[in-house]
């Protein structure tokens, strides 16, 4: 009975695995979204969105055998210079477009860290903390 029931779980779990798609990807990644908080450290906020390298199957077919494609979590990683600091993006995908397997510009969202700590995510923040002008240099004090 044990050995049964082992082989039942076994099998539910395969069978999930091999049924999961770029759309649960993306809900999971925007459902993850909900639970960081700015201040926090950047090994918690990645902690919570979670890192793996996964194969999916693309939404948009009934095809038996349907097309795959391969993600990264996080997506990809860049460094942006900004207003005399050095933001670090680390990007998601929260969203594809249906009937598309590819992954797009539109469908990540950023995670903006500033010295190890998120300041905030998405691309209205990412846009509003990359156009602001650097500080004014103040003169050099009168000799």
């Amino acid at each position: 009975m044990k050995k049964l029931g082992f082989g039942l779980v076994m099998a539910l779990l395969l069978s999930g695995c091999a049924t999961m798609t770029t759309s649960d990807l993306a809900a999971n990644n925007s459902m993850n979204l909900v639970h960081l908080s700015r201040g926090m450290g950047r090994s918690e906020a990645l902690g919570i969105m979670g890192s793996r390298i996964s194969v999916y199957n693309c939404d948009h077919t009934t095809l038996k055998n349907p097309p795959r494609i391969k993600i990264s979590t996080p997506y990809r990683t860049e460094t942006v210079e900004t207003a005399g600091r050095t933001l670090e993006v680390v990007y998601y995908v929260t969203s594809l477009n249906s009937g598309n397997c590819a992954v797009e510009e539109a469908n990540l969202t950023p995670l903006v860290f500033d010295d190890g700590k998120l300041i905030g995510w998405g691309k209205a923040f990412l846009s509003e903390v990359t156009t602001k002008p650097a500080p004014a240099a103040q003169p050099a004090p009168a000799k």
